[in-house]
């Protein structure tokens, strides 16, 4: 509607003139006249159902996008003629139309994966699902006045106003955003970096050929976000003009017009840029979280060993957030200098070379920077290693509960978490250095804190590399059966373990030295018996039954086991 409304005010633009005694070539009557009728086409389809599959062909979505390069010789043309209303209008129209390629091209992305990837089966039968749930495709966005508007969530806010809502009036998560379809994209990314990098798998790498194109489409909405954020003060330059010189014409109610339409436009920029981001953030901590999770269930004692309790919470809570910060972090780290240049270049245009002072003050503000992600980083460091520290004897204090009650202990271990607590804190301290900044504009002000933002993922980033590379049991993995060998002394298929010459330890797979807690052991159970293990304290008898079970560190002989098994701890 937007572009029609445009293309309509071109042709009263060219009447305009002709009524002036002007002369209008006839490939302008021609140009304006079907650039009317084409949006006018659109927005018939977009408000019908059988107009979308037309839409979104792929051959006018690329037709949308190549079509801005074939106006680039028409822009420069406008431009060099120096009249107001040509060049609003011809920027309104050509941004209009980026826009429109945009949204159509990421609509029909997601139509097309809502299509051709269902995760499992319906419950229930197709056309039953429709009679009862009309809005199970309710998350998939139709056309471009529910993408620019959110039209979907109306009924939603009013059972709202009516009603406490229910799970039943909430819209259906779309399949792509799934915690399970989130998990298994990222693992799949994550296997493939441990095969082509074993050594050092990256997870960084991982999230990116997970994510990155996403992550990229969602960066030219913040482009074209950016643009739009110089376009009000250039109009406001030319408004300010127009006024000095005192005209009648037409040219002022343009300008003004377009003012408030760039503002407009600016706004539905950003909240699409918001809800994308926040769209794409949610599957980045479903994927995270669920990885280490699965990572909990996979690896075995031995390996599992090497962190703490409150480690592996830390990784799925504080870790988890500062990845997925990184979202935000990325594209304001070339959006901030980008912003801070392009408008120290129309201060310039301004007031010549008088933008020099914001210029030194910028590059004065480059080590400050760099000093302050410094200070961040190691306080960052030496936070992570008290909160854990701090979560762990949380952990113990809750789990001996009843015994510190029982002996009046409450006050010796409050004070001793509380001294923890203290030094957690004191590395806190640095970050209020930042509020030094608040005195600049808001580019500057907030560079220090994507700084921050990208050293905390990274840091974050190593500590879940470490995790996720711990070796994983292939009993953990569900596999309950190993290589079979047979003993002259015992059959095999009669038997439920069988262990000949096992030697294991407690210590991980990347430790070159280690400790035997068994050695040489030789066991053979056969099926149905009911064995009982009698030993003294501390001679092994949990060992040997995490051995079978795959806890421990297998260093010589075999161990195995057919069928399932259970363990009931004491």
């Amino acid at each position: 509607s937007f572009g029609a409304c445009i293309a309509f005010f071109d042709i009263i633009t060219l009447l305009r003139t002709r009524l002036n005694s002007r002369d209008v070539p006839f490939h302008e009557w021609l140009y304006t006249c079907s650039q009317f009728s084409v949006w006018v086409t659109i927005l018939v389809l977009s408000r019908c159902e059988t107009g979308l599959d037309v839409l979104y062909s792929g051959i006018l979505c690329s037709w949308w996008i190549l079509k801005v390069l074939f106006l680039i010789p028409r822009l420069q043309i406008v431009f060099s003629s120096h009249e107001v209303i040509r060049w609003i209008m011809e920027i309104c129209g050509v941004m209009t139309e980026i826009m429109f390629g945009i949204l159509i091209n990421v609509t029909r992305i997601k139509v097309a994966s809502y299509r051709s990837s269902p995760m499992a089966d319906p419950l229930l039968p197709y056309q039953h699902e429709v009679d009862e749930a009309p809005s199970s495709d309710s998350g998939i966005l139709r056309n471009i006045w529910n993408l620019m508007t959110f039209e979907t969530i109306d009924p939603v806010m009013q059972n709202g106003v009516k009603k406490q809502l229910d799970f039943e009036d909430l819209l259906q998560l779309p399949l792509d955003m799934d915690p399970s379809s989130c998990h298994n994209l990222l693992l799949q990314k994550w296997d493939s970096q441990k095969i082509d990098n074993f050594s050092h798998p990256s997870l960084f790498k991982a999230i990116f050929s997970a994510y990155g194109w996403p992550y990229f489409r969602i960066g030219l909405l913040k482009v074209l976000n950016d643009c739009l954020g110089f376009a009000g003060p250039l109009l406001l330059n030319k408004l300010i003009r127009f006024l000095q010189k005192g005209s009648t014409d037409v040219d002022g109610y343009v300008l003004a017009i377009s003012l408030g339409l760039v503002s407009v436009l600016k706004s539905f920029l950003d909240t699409q840029y918001s809800f994308r981001l926040a769209q794409l953030r949610l599957k980045l901590r479903s994927s995270i979280m669920t990885i280490i999770y699965r990572k909990c269930l996979c690896v075995s004692l031995a390996e599992r060993s090497k962190f703490s309790e409150g480690e592996i919470q830390t990784f799925m809570s504080v870790d988890a957030d500062r990845i997925v910060n990184l979202c935000n972090s990325a594209h304001d780290m070339w959006s901030l200098p980008f912003q801070i240049g392009v408008a120290l270049y129309l201060l310039y245009r301004q007031v010549q070379f008088a933008f020099i002072s914001g210029v030194a003050i910028t590059i004065l503000l480059i080590p400050v920077n760099k000093w302050i992600a410094n200070l961040i980083a190691n306080a960052t460091k030496n936070m992570m290693e008290q909160k854990d520290e701090r979560i762990r004897k949380t952990a113990e204090l809750l789990t001996y509960i009843r015994t510190l009650k029982m002996y009046g202990w409450e006050l010796i271990f409050s004070s001793w978490l509380m001294k923890t607590r203290s030094s957690e804190v004191k590395y806190l301290s640095v970050f209020t250095c930042l509020a030094l900044f608040n005195n600049l504009i808001s580019p500057l002000n907030s560079f220090p804190w994507v700084i921050n933002g990208l050293i905390d993922a990274a840091i974050s980033s190593r500590r879940l590399n470490k995790y996720l590379s711990c070796y994983e049991s292939d009993m953990g993995n569900g596999n309950n059966s190993s290589t079979i060998f047979y003993d002259e002394n015992c059959d095999f298929k009669e038997t439920d373990v069988f262990i000949r010459d096992a030697s294991c330890t407690w210590s991980s797979y990347d430790e070159k030295e280690f400790d035997l807690v068994l050695e040489h052991v030789n066991l053979c159970v056969p099926k149905g018996s009911m064995i009982v293990i009698i030993g003294e304290v501390g001679s092994g008898k949990s060992s040997l039954l995490n051995m079978v079970l795959g806890e421990t560190r297998l260093v010589g002989g075999s161990v195995c086991m057919t069928g399932t098994k259970a363990y009931v701890p004491q």
